[in-house]
């Protein structure tokens, strides 16, 4: 089970699962980010056994300095994004995922976890901004529609 600091923790309740709205996306943000380090990282073994094992303060080290020999390395960025997030620096994962999507803007789990950095600033309609953006940006996609929904019903 994926649990991380934030608290992402599932409930199930009566055979179905209930979770809390920042859980269920944490667990779909740990997926996705884990698809994309196993797809993308190749030559970055270190890091991506490091993300596999949820040892953040490592991989926020390593991204970092592949960071500083390749600055547009779009795994790199996105993965500095995901270890500060999954550590509860909002802050920081906030203005990481904006340089990722400053290299590159097709990668969706920057959008995603943007959002939910600006919802634990409670920066509720900022979150809802960028979630419509990125409605907008990936039509095809349940993902932003789910959280776009997940953060009207916070925000009521």
């Amino acid at each position: 089970m994926l649990v991380g600091r934030s608290g992402c923790t599932p409930r199930v309740y009566l055979g179905s699962i209930v979770m809390h709205m920042p859980s269920l996306l944490c667990l779909v943000l740990a997926f996705t980010v884990s698809s994309f380090v196993a797809q993308h990282s190749v030559g970055q073994e270190d890091i991506r056994s490091a993300a596999t094992r949820g040892d953040w303060p490592l991989v926020e080290r390593l991204a970092r300095s592949s960071l500083k020999k390749s600055p547009r390395d779009r795994t790199s960025a996105l993965l500095l994004t995901m270890s500060q997030f999954r550590q509860g620096k909002s802050e920081e994962a906030l203005s990481s995922a904006r340089r990722t999507l400053e290299i590159d803007s097709s990668l969706m789990q920057a959008w995603l976890i943007a959002a939910e950095c600006e919802s634990q600033l409670q920066h509720g309609s900022a979150a809802i901004t960028i979630l419509i953006n990125a409605n907008r940006r990936f039509p095809d996609s349940i993902q932003p529609t789910w959280a776009l929904g997940m953060a009207y019903a916070k925000n009521e």
